[in-house]
């Protein structure tokens, strides 16, 4: 619509101007992708014109095609700002996508600590599960990123729960090489002989997938 150009920038009109006289179901539109709006403000981490377009009634958990709302969006990219103008505009922290993830769980797979740190702060479940049971840890145990999985810890992550095939994140560490969070989880002194659902041990995990630095760090 001319209202997701103008919001991308291809257009000379302002989204103030625009949004004159128009209808909360127009501002709420979709495109191709099942993108509204406030998805497309996010998108641009344009924090104003998400203000803006709460101001006018835009709905704040509309999902696209994939279940994301423009907080999923927000937060996966890391933009504390804009993520802090959804939630006090009224965005639901647990809104889930079509594979039960919550904004928690989109962050912590791209790493970026400060938001992360304030969603927790604003109270997001810090082990809401998805459809296969990973809970966010997961997600930043296999993205390696050490200061997200150090805070989760501190926040008191549940670090032995299982997911749907009973691995534990020591296992995921091993399978995606994450050199600097196995250090961390062997640190904390987690079981290395627990088995996956299949029968497979942290041996058969390294024997797989390991690279020669995550061989390593295990035998040290």
């Amino acid at each position: 619509t001319r209202l997701h150009k103008c919001i991308l920038g291809l257009t000379s009109e302002t989204v103030e101007v625009l949004l004159r006289g128009t209808s909360s179901s127009e501002i709420d539109e979709t495109d191709l992708q099942g993108r509204s709006a406030l998805h497309l403000a996010a998108y641009k981490l344009n924090s104003n014109v998400i203000d803006v377009l709460i101001a006018h009634g835009a709905k704040l958990d509309i999902r696209d095609h994939t279940g994301k709302t423009p907080l999923h969006v927000a937060a996966a990219l890391g933009s504390t700002r804009c993520t802090s103008s959804l939630i006090n505009g009224g965005s639901k922290l647990e809104s889930t996508d079509q594979f039960g993830s919550t904004p928690l769980h989109h962050v912590c797979m791209q790493g970026h600590y400060q938001t992360v740190e304030f969603l927790l702060d604003a109270g997001a479940n810090i082990e809401a599960i998805n459809s296969v049971l990973e809970t966010p840890l997961r997600y930043a145990v296999s993205g390696d990123h050490i200061e997200v999985v150090t805070l989760l810890h501190q926040r008191g992550a549940a670090f032995n729960a299982l997911d749907k095939w009973g691995s534990t994140v020591l296992h995921i560490a091993a399978r995606f090489n994450s050199h600097r969070v196995l250090r961390f989880l062997l640190g904390i002194k987690m079981r290395v002989d627990q088995r996956y659902d299949s029968g497979k041990t942290i041996l058969h995990i390294l024997a797989e997938s390991g690279d020669v630095q995550t061989m390593g760090i295990f035998l040290d």
